[in-house]
């Protein structure tokens, strides 16, 4: 909405968790009793995880899907922005960054929009007028591969060496 020339968005409170404190909870069992290099984690969570990473990224996709038929682009997808409530419904959240696929973005500064880890190309090299509703598919992979893989797709030391690793590897 817009109130005296404010812009904002409201959402009601959802009562649960985000994928992201489940990710680092997984990532946390993992770390101690890795057996020749075999997770534990990776052992022991077998069919019924994966099962329910693939549930989340078709409701997920599901999601995003509606919203770009909408004309919505989130450009902000990853495991905090994705909630899951008490009866394990998932939310997609904090659509503060989105912009309707139409309209020009909410920068032209050539600052990157969205969390670099999970930023497409065209967002980490800050190329706005090309980002669409496929960089929202793009983060919705590397959030999914990070589950399955309890690493993230993209890593480096610092800011600069994640951008180079999106933007050329």
């Amino acid at each position: 909405g817009c109130e005296r020339g404010v812009h904002f968005y409201a959402m009601q409170l959802i009562d649960g968790c985000s994928v992201e404190k489940i990710l680092n909870a997984k990532k946390a069992e993992n770390e101690p009793g890795d057996v020749d290099g075999t997770p534990t984690l990776e052992r022991e969570r077998g069919a019924s995880y994966h099962r329910e990473v693939a549930r989340l990224g078709v409701v997920t996709a599901e999601a995003l899907e509606y919203a770009h038929s909408m004309g919505v682009v989130h450009r902000d997808v990853k495991p905090a922005n994705l909630l899951l409530d008490g009866r394990g419904n998932l939310w997609v959240a904090d659509f503060g960054l989105a912009r309707l696929a139409a309209e020009p973005g909410v920068t032209t500064t050539g600052d990157v929009l969205g969390t670099l880890r999970y930023a497409a190309p065209e967002q980490a090299m800050a190329q706005h007028d090309l980002v669409d509703h496929r960089a929202d598919v793009y983060s919705l992979g590397l959030t999914l591969y990070e589950l399955l893989t309890l690493r993230p797709a993209v890593s480096g030391r610092d800011r600069q060496e994640v951008l180079r690793k999106i933007a050329f590897e």
